[in-house]
């Protein structure tokens, strides 16, 4: 007598570790229920969805019950088993299923791609900015909604996300091209992961789109330094706000947003140190800027300007948002001087360089990741000692420059 060999229940490390085969294939969970890892990648790993089989009205039939996803955003193992129990029952009450049941874990089975759309917007919130969140959906809102949104995500052809694009690059936003496409991506990745389609269209797009030619942040000239200083110092062709937050973005030489978006929370007077949260660093990780004595003196004037605000540079328009990079920048020109704000990451960066500062200090100063991820992970040293040291160094010495008292050090800006 041949014994039925009944399959053994699937474990979470049985699923975490499922090896690619270069083919589709199941592992049954028993009951109907098993999980399907498909050959399709994305980010490098194989989609893995539930399903389940089962027959309705004299007919095998098979639902999607929803992903399993590493980030625990998906559909768990427990979870999946409590839908395939849902799902027997439902049957028992002579209900089809698949009314009911289908792409848990997504914020909707809706496939239009607006509804796709918001359900990945939803999924990735916690990687982005809040004002980086804003953007996309804005974005999407601008150049891709008004055209698909309301269609479902399985009729858009990769013609039409070619026509939403060259729309784009036909106004010369190429840099908004290159994100919509990225996005739209993205948003076609989130369809085939809960089985709404089975390929992403911008897939072809890949090479699509024309290069923007990047030009690095214009810096001042070396010989116009001093003349800038106090330009910045003196000029009455400026607000006292836009002066102060020209001074603060030389002497601490952050980017230009870190500065302007800073609040007064932030600031320690006392220990005279700037602790920048990682949700407002471009790396997102925690950052600290020793503050020199000029540095603070600027801050104890700003601080009889919007000391009562969130922010330390609130703008008089709306108090709510900062200044923008914008008009620091026209600031400048305004004086007369051809740069930026950020150029001065260049020109401090350059003299510490040739004044023998060490350089994992000074790269720490400008809150560049270490490109040795392994170097990366284990040096986490903050060289605080010997960037105090040199900030107060780059604080006299831009003092000295204005007041003639010293000649700037000469540096080449690319």
């Amino acid at each position: 007598m041949t014994r039925r060999t009944i399959p053994s229940r699937l474990t979470d490390a049985t699923i975490r570790n499922a090896q690619d085969k270069g083919k589709k294939y199941k592992l049954y969970d028993g009951g109907g229920l098993f999980l399907e890892v498909s050959k399709t990648k994305i980010d490098g790993k194989n989609i893995k969805r539930w399903k389940m089989r089962y027959k309705f009205a004299e007919k095998e039939r098979c639902i999607t019950i929803g992903p399993y996803l590493p980030n625990n955003k998906g559909v768990s193992l427990l979870e999946a088993r409590e839908a395939a129990l849902e799902a027997k029952a439902m049957l028992l009450r002579g209900v089809n299923p698949s009314l009911r049941i289908g792409n848990k874990g997504n914020a909707s089975t809706d496939s239009k791609f607006k509804s796709v759309a918001k359900a990945w917007h939803e999924n990735e919130l916690e990687k982005w900015k809040t004002g980086h969140a804003a953007d996309i959906w804005d974005s999407l809102e601008k150049d891709v909604f008004p055209t698909f949104g309301d269609v479902p995500i399985h009729e858009i052809s990769t013609q039409d996300c070619l026509i939403i694009l060259q729309k784009i690059e036909k106004r010369g936003a190429l840099e908004t091209c290159k994100k919509i496409k990225q996005r739209m991506s993205c948003i076609f990745d989130h369809g085939i992961i809960f089985d709404f389609i089975k390929s992403n269209p911008v897939g072809p797009l890949r090479k699509f789109g024309k290069k923007r030619k990047t030009k690095g942040y214009k810096a001042i000239a070396v010989s116009e330094l001093s003349s800038y200083l106090n330009a910045v110092e003196t000029s009455i062709r400026i607000e006292e706000l836009t002066r102060l937050a020209l001074q603060l973005s030389v002497e601490t030489f952050g980017r230009s947003a870190e500065v302007r978006e800073g609040t007064w929370s932030e600031i320690d007077f006392e220990k005279k140190l700037w602790h920048i949260p990682k949700e407002r660093m471009k790396n997102n990780l925690d950052f600290v800027i020793p503050l020199s004595d000029a540095a603070i003196a600027i801050l104890t004037r700003l601080r009889d300007i919007n000391g009562r605000r969130e922010l330390i540079f609130a703008s008089t328009i709306n108090p709510k948002k900062p200044i923008s990079e914008g008009t620091l920048n026209a600031a400048i020109r305004r004086l007369g001087f051809d740069g930026t704000t950020h150029g001065f990451r260049k020109i401090a960066c350059t003299t510490l360089y040739e004044v023998g500062y060490p350089h994992p200090a000074i790269e720490r100063q400008l809150s560049h990741v270490e490109k040795n991820k392994i170097v990366g992970i284990y040096n986490k040293a903050k060289y605080l000692n010997k960037r105090t040291e040199f900030m107060s160094w780059w604080s006299e010495y831009l003092a000295d420059v204005r007041l003639g008292k010293r000649e700037p050090i000469e540096y080449v800006i690319d």
